[in-house]
């Protein structure tokens, strides 16, 4: 697999996630509640940084991190790609109930199946584990402070959406917390 294959591979990896992301975010239900503007300001700020720091090659945040080999392409494309299908299977598991921001909807449901069965929080699962990938294939520092702040992006908005299920849907919240990983399968 040369580089620009691999470069390929991932970008269409991220193209077939924002076009789903697109067509699905129609037909939602109604928020019944929502984030403060302040608080999606300070995560918009933290995903932008997290972007930054990986793509813009800043001094020394651009020397490399390993060196590139053919493996490295290999599993950078592949764990792009099985970030990306795992986000979109989750949310098409999440259906209706789906909100790019921290809300809670009418009628929300209390999803634990398909990939919410391991996790509670599988489309930041899937990002993550896509962001690892794009940033083994740019091999760059930067791209490790950049994954920092999207784990900690990413924290801050789980911790908010926990908080309102919690409330929410109060013991069988606790439950499913008790026996489901917050983020990665059987470990966090």
């Amino acid at each position: 697999m040369t580089s620009d294959t691999a470069a390929s591979a991932i970008r269409v990896a991220w193209i077939t996630f924002g076009l789903f992301w697109l067509a699905s975010a129609r037909r939602l239900k109604k928020t019944e509640r929502a984030e403060s503007p302040t608080s999606l300001a300070i995560r918009t700020v933290g995903s932008l940084a997290a972007v930054l720091f990986a793509f813009v090659p800043w001094g020394g945040l651009a020397n490399p991190l390993v060196p590139r080999t053919q493996m490295l392409l290999v599993v950078s494309v592949v764990l792009a790609w099985a970030g990306v299908l795992f986000a979109i299977w989750a949310r098409v598991i999440l259906g209706r109930n789906w909100s790019a921001t921290v809300t809670l909807k009418q009628s929300h449901d209390l999803i634990q199946s398909g990939p919410y069965r391991w996790v509670r929080h599988p489309i930041y699962s899937g990002m993550l584990l896509s962001f690892i990938g794009v940033i083994l294939f740019l091999d760059r520092v930067g791209g490790v402070v950049g994954l920092v702040i999207a784990i900690a992006v990413y924290y801050l908005k789980a911790r908010q959406e926990e908080t309102i299920m919690a409330g929410h849907f109060g013991q069988a919240w606790e439950q499913y917390r008790s026996r489901t990983r917050a983020i990665i399968p059987f470990i966090l």
